[in-house]
């Protein structure tokens, strides 16, 4: 459908952490149509959610490419959607607010996940990414 984009954003830190979460344009942000009423973050038989990372080395936290699944979300009207990485990065901390509140992706605080990517691919991620307003530009719909 037009308006089932999966679009994300990478909100990415000057210290290189990001935080990952949907984009206005995504499908299952579109209010008029749905409500988000589930978030599983439980991909191909694992729970990336129960992963603890420790420690200054962020010991335990996974490696994701970009095409890995994050999660899945539900949503009233019987649509899922499966959420990508969309970078390479290691996984720091799941927003575990969103498994008892899945409205909460609304909100500000309405990221997935927090990752970081390595450190010698943060400047190309930079230039690769699209910035805010150029996104604005390309979804003129929204």
């Amino acid at each position: 459908k037009d308006d089932d984009y999966e679009d994300v954003f990478v909100h990415m830190h000057s210290n290189g952490i990001c935080a990952i979460g949907l984009a206005p344009g995504h499908g299952a942000l579109n209010k008029k149509k749905r409500k988000v009423t589930k978030i599983d973050f439980i991909v191909n038989e694992k729970n990336i959610a129960d992963f603890k990372v420790s420690g200054k080395r962020k010991k335990g936290g996974i490696w994701f490419v970009a095409s890995h699944p994050l999660c899945t979300i539900e949503c009233d009207d019987g649509s899922k959607y499966l959420v990508k990485a969309s970078i390479r990065c290691k996984l720091y901390e799941v927003n575990l607010t969103l498994l008892d509140c899945p409205e909460n992706i609304y909100t500000s605080s309405g990221h997935l996940v927090v990752v970081a990517p390595k450190k010698e691919e943060i400047s190309e991620m930079r230039t690769n990414l699209v910035g805010k307003s150029e996104y604005e530009k390309l979804r003129l719909d929204l």
